[in-house]
């Protein structure tokens, strides 16, 4: 499983559903979970170009 497509994947629906919210209290916790998501998926992949051994789910 290519985990860094699923936490990008994550940040695009809680982005999504950040607009849709009709709470500020709401709106800015899904924002920030979605944010939380794309900066773990940026470290996985960090992650996985940085040690070729590292189970990344690149496919290999």
């Amino acid at each position: 499983m290519n985990w860094t497509a699923v936490l990008h994947f994550m940040f695009a629906l809680f982005a999504g559903a950040g607009v849709l919210a009709s709470q500020m209290w709401l709106r800015v916790a899904l924002f920030v979970a979605g944010a939380v998501c794309f900066v773990a998926g940026v470290v996985v992949a960090r992650l996985g170009d940085e040690n070729p051994d590292y189970e990344s789910g690149s496919g290999a």
